[in-house]
């Protein structure tokens, strides 16, 4: 994976329970799931929005996927990804997170 530098760098985490994952296109499409629509509806606005970014899965809980972005603070609005989110119907089950001095906070939905 290729890191590039982004200013104002901020980290947010968009956290899944894999249980609600599996609901969408059943546990044998849960990869066409996560990169073709879970992935893709977070970044998605983020590109069109033309805002620097780094995107990670990370899967350490077994019963969660954290997508992690490290985004420009100054340009990101996290409502353009839940927004994203909730028009296309993957938003059930979703907690959003922004760290914050080494703690992550909720943000709301």
């Amino acid at each position: 994976m290729i890191h590039y530098y982004i200013p104002n760098k901020q980290s947010y985490y968009f956290r899944f329970p894999i249980a609600v994952l599996k609901e969408y296109n059943g546990i044998d499409n849960l990869d066409i799931t996560i990169d073709d629509n879970l992935v893709y509806f977070i970044t998605k606005p983020i590109l069109e929005e033309q805002i620097e970014f780094n995107v990670n899965l990370i899967w350490e809980q077994k019963d969660y996927l954290d997508i992690h972005l490290e985004i420009n603070e100054e340009k990101f609005n996290p409502k353009i990804v839940l927004n994203s989110l909730k028009e296309n119907q993957m938003i059930n089950g979703l907690e959003s997170l922004k760290e914050e001095y080494g703690k992550l906070n909720k943000i709301l939905c």
